[in-house]
Formats: structure tokens, sequence, C-alpha cells
């Protein structure tokens, strides 16, 4: 089951247009803003598209431009001028040079004239062979001239071992959905999924062959789906939504099977409103797990009976245990408990004194 949807054309047009909305906005707001003095930094991403890490790397610049000048690079119909905060500048004055750059894996620095003494973080959101586009010969281009290499998840970081000289694990972090406290009228649905599910590593066949067997529950998508695609009767999908209160208040459990995730904010984005999550027994999902404990769990996503019996126990517990979820988001994916660490590391290369306590993947030749 499905619900009414504007053509694709349209809703591209049309997000377009909000995506300028927001660039012009902040173009106001930076006109009008007060000049801000302090160290510089210059934001750039080769890819701007919708993504969970264009929008981790948007969330952790407009962190930063409460304490800092920054100015990032977007263009005006990009996807990340709805995540970008209008504190951030949009575009670099070429009369000034940064203190620091921040940067994803495709961003060309040389095209920036970025020299050797000015330090770098490459901040890298998908695995050594996710390229999602980009060109094998280029993609380590960034990742070679960074000082730090930042990865978000030990798993991921694992993954680069041989290749990086030096990098960090900083996890993402979601500003707080629900600032006030999770709505406490009872989700429409029972169990929700979210994500870009053309991709074949977000499993759907898998959980929708659960759901299927799970009659007596309703279940939500959010997001792209696969063209043609049948859904269980007790499946409906509502599409594509940027308004993460709508989503995450619309069900009681997240269930997420991905064969391949490096920290999802979907999850994080649930763990914020205090939802139960059923997870895939992979590495990015047993550190969330380990780290929130009870109203997280992995399953084996070939044991369909483990899958709905979690489900089961996720869908009974008690308001107490949701509330424990959200502080553990709290304590380890906030904000408040993720930024202090980037500020401790940006000021340490900028004043050229590296940040040991926070290293993973040291040089090799060390």
């Amino acid at each position: 089951m499905s619900v009414f949807k504007l053509p694709y054309r349209v809703q591209h047009s049309v997000q377009q247009v909000v995506n300028l909305f927001y660039y012009v906005r902040a173009l106001l707001a930076c006109a009008l803003g007060k000049p801000r003095h302090g160290c510089r930094i210059w934001v750039t991403m080769g890819y701007q598209a919708a993504s969970g890490g264009t929008e981790a790397i948007c969330a952790v610049a407009n962190s930063l431009a409460s304490y800092y000048p920054v100015s990032c690079d977007l263009t005006p119909l990009s996807a990340a001028n709805r995540w970008m905060s209008s504190r951030v500048d949009r575009g670099f004055d070429p009369d000034e040079k940064p203190d620091m750059v921040i940067c994803d894996r495709a961003a060309d620095l040389d095209l920036l004239g970025i020299t050797a003494i000015t330090p770098v973080i490459c901040s890298v959101h998908g695995g050594l062979n996710t390229l999602h586009g980009l060109e094998a010969k280029i993609h380590l281009r960034s990742i070679e001239r960074a000082d730090l290499v930042h990865f978000v998840s030990t798993p991921q970081a694992d993954e680069f071992v041989e290749i990086v000289k030096k990098g960090l694990v900083i996890p993402n972090f979601i500003p707080d959905i629900f600032p006030d406290g999770p709505p406490i009228t009872p989700p429409k649905y029972d169990i929700g999924m979210v994500g870009y599910f053309v991709r074949p590593e977000k499993n759907l066949p898998t959980m929708l062959a659960v759901l299927k067997e799970c009659v007596n529950y309703s279940a939500v998508t959010w997001g792209s789906l696969p063209e043609g695609l049948s859904l269980p009767a007790n499946v409906i999908a509502m599409g594509v939504s940027t308004n993460k209160i709508e989503i995450f208040s619309s069900m009681s459990v997240l269930l997420a099977l991905s064969t391949k995730e490096n920290l999802p904010l979907v999850v994080l984005q649930a763990l914020c409103a205090g939802i139960p999550c059923v997870l895939s027994d992979i590495p990015a999902h047993r550190e969330i797990a380990k780290k929130i404990g009870l109203g997280v769990v992995v399953v084996n996503t070939d044991d369909a009976e483990q899958v709905r019996t979690c489900l089961d126990e996720a869908l009974a517990l008690s308001t107490d245990v949701r509330s424990r979820i959200r502080d553990g988001w709290l304590s380890n994916y906030s904000e408040l408990a993720v930024m202090p660490i980037w500020r401790e590391v940006v000021e340490g290369l900028i004043n050229d004194c590296g940040d040991e306590s926070h290293q993973v993947v040291k040089d090799k030749k060390q």
C-alpha cells in the first residue's frame, strides 16, 4: 500500500526551490549578521547530494560555527542547504585564506588553492570500496592530503588501517529532534523502516519478507523504494520526507537490517526519539548496541523467527526503557557528547599539537 505522491520530476523541482530558499536565506543572514573573528574554517564537499554523510558534515559545520567563522562552498541548488545553518557563510572569500579545512573524500583541494601549510581534516563517511560514483583513481586524493582523517566508527576505520597514517574516530551526532521530549501520543504504526531502499545493501526484501508474516503489526516505510515494488498488505509507503519529527513520531520500533553501514544516522535519530531498534548483526550496529544496551538488539537476518521474536519484545518495552534509550543517545551520539571532541581536535590541529588521545590509526612507520 502507498500514499499519493507527486511525480518524481515535480518533487525534484519543488526540492530545488526549497534548497535555493535556504541558500538565499543563509546569504542574507551572513550579510546582515555581525562580522565574526577568530580561526577561519572552510568546509568543502565534492559530494553535496542528499546523504547521511553530507548531513553529518553539515551538523559538524553548524556546531563549529558557534565558535569560529565557518564557510562552505555549497551551490545554490545543493541538497545540503536544507541542513546547513545560516550561521555558515556560503562561498569562500578569495581575499582570505582558511586556518583549517574540513573536506569530504570527493573534494578537490587543489582547485581551492589549499597549500600544504593549511591543516586539513578529511571526514570519511563511506567504506574503503564504497565510492558512490567517485572515480576510483581519485577516491584517496583528499585522504592522502589530509593531516588527519576522520572516521565515524571503529569498524570503518579498520578498513583504512593500511592506507591512513593518522586518523581518529569521532561518532556521528544528530541535533535533538525532540528538544521537548518525544511525543506521548501513541505512534500510528508498530514498525518503521527509513532509508534509501533503492540500494541493495539496505536489504529491504528481507525486511518485507519478515513483516509479511507479522500480520498483526502495521508497518511504514519512509524513503525511496525500487520501482514496481509490491508491498505486503500491512506495510504502507510514505515516500520521501525531510520532516524527522513526522517520521520518528510514526513508529514504535525501528527495523533496520542493512548488510553494510558505517554509523547510520537513521538509527541515531531513532535513539533520540527513544525508539527501540532491531538491527542486523553487522559491526556498526554491534557498536551501537554495546553503547546503548537494553532496547537495541542485533539479529541474524537469515533467521526470520529470531527477527519476529525481537520485534515482539521491542514492542513490549516499557516507557522507562524508552526513556533510557534516549538517555543513551544523549550520552553517546548527541551534540553535547560529541562536539567537545571535535573542538579539541580542531584547536589541536590549528595550534599544531596533535590530539593523541583520540588517535586510533597511527603512523605505521613509528
